[in-house]
């Protein structure tokens, strides 16, 4: 018989989120809305119950295994403070969870301890495109190989922390099959060589938050940061 009764371990994750989400996140939703953005304070804040810590085994520098009813009931209960200040606390996830997922050994090895780890810092994943029709199974961002490069070309929007990201996963049509490619934008030298973001309005994210980010023609990625 299946039991739909939280775990001792989610009840207190849950309150714990409980009491962030009443005594912090929601009353700084209204200045978050006129100015643009959370303090940088109070995402860290949301960061350090270890939401997303709780859904990594211990050998990528997590304490738990991934459940996605865990996450689930965490983000319910953050959200109640406010949708977009979870949205910004869980935007890590964007990128670790896919690697975790679907990267190799080595991937995993090499992206997910520094995120885990270490204090919040924005980690993201580009995905969404301008299209009214847009399809996560037919993309027009594409990546072209050459020599041992891919090359990505294409424009993607609502990217969490684009601008200011540590790291970023893009979602690029790879020979008509979609690839993922992690790697360091906007950086010099960085992973995605000429690449280019802008803030645009959204969810009270404007600041470092919902962007839009163009990916070169020559924007180039190592055939080892495919999955």
């Amino acid at each position: 018989m299946y039991s739909f009764e939280p775990t001792e371990e989610q009840k207190m994750l849950m309150d714990a989120v409980d009491r962030f989400a009443e005594t912090d996140l929601r009353p700084a939703a209204h200045d978050a809305e006129e100015t643009g953005g959370f303090e940088q304070k109070l995402i860290a804040k949301g960061w350090e119950m270890g939401v997303l810590q709780a859904s990594i085994p211990e050998t990528y520098g997590g304490f738990g295994d991934r459940s996605v009813v865990t996450g689930v009931l965490a983000a319910e209960s953050m959200a109640w403070g406010d949708l977009a200040g979870t949205m910004a606390v869980m935007t890590p996830g964007l990128f670790t969870m896919p690697v975790l997922l679907a990267g190799t050994e080595e991937q995993k090895q090499k992206y997910i301890p520094p995120v885990i780890e270490g204090i919040w810092q924005p980690y993201s994943a580009a995905l969404v495109e301008k299209s009214f029709d847009f399809d996560p199974n037919d993309l027009s961002c594409t990546a072209v190989l050459s020599g041992d490069e891919y090359v990505i070309n294409g424009e993607k929007i609502m990217v969490p922390f684009a601008k200011e990201s540590k790291a970023l996963i893009v979602y690029a049509s790879l020979e008509g099959k979609d690839i993922s490619f992690a790697g360091t934008p906007f950086r010099n030298p960085g992973t995605f060589k000429g690449t280019s973001g802008e803030d645009i309005p959204g969810l009270h994210l404007r600041r470092g938050g919902a962007c839009r980010a163009y990916f070169a023609t020559k924007c180039p990625i190592g055939t080892s940061n495919r999955d």
